[in-house]
């Protein structure tokens, strides 16, 4: 239709955007400047959020080094633990042969 407005062909999110005023029209450069101050402001905005990740990833980086050592410790702790209850079992094994073959002596002399 060629009376239509040239508005209502564009797509709806270019209709939502507001018009650039008169001047604008003419002189890109104001444009051009809001657009600088707009990816100035984004990009302190993205190095504000790089700077939060880095600090969280040292955080996580550090808890999981204290992790790794705290695993390596209870480790070694039940290492010991093991190798002292096995030789603690050696020990018990031998005091009950004993203790058996006194037994058995005492009853077939009876």
């Amino acid at each position: 239709m060629p009376n239509q407005c040239a508005a209502t062909n564009l797509s709806p999110i270019l209709r939502l955007l507001p018009e650039a005023p008169p001047q604008d029209r003419i002189d890109p450069v104001p444009a051009m400047r809001r657009e600088l101050s707009l990816l100035r402001i984004e990009l302190e905005r993205l190095r504000a959020l790089e700077n939060e990740a880095r600090k969280t990833n040292e955080l996580l980086v550090g808890y999981i080094d204290h992790l790794v050592d705290s695993r390596n410790i209870w480790r070694r702790e039940a290492e010991r633990l093991s190798a002292l209850c096995s030789t603690q079992q050696d020990a018990l094994d031998n005091r009950l042969v004993r203790s058996w073959t006194q037994i058995r002596k005492f009853c077939h002399c009876g």
